[in-house]
């Protein structure tokens, strides 16, 4: 994978079965970088195929 912007965070989360997870996360003030805007829009759909 490529290196993530230096605004988005990223955690490797294993679990041993599937589960939901809520995650929240404060935005930086400024609003998200356009790279940010783009990797989180992708995460977006994939998500959405799945339902």
């Amino acid at each position: 994978t490529q290196p993530f912007p230096p605004d988005l965070h990223v955690w490797p989360l294993r679990e041993q079965e599937p589960q939901v997870v809520e995650v929240v996360a404060l935005w930086p003030s400024g609003g998200l970088s356009p790279a940010v805007r783009s990797i989180l829009d992708g995460v977006r759909r994939r998500l959405n195929k799945r339902r």
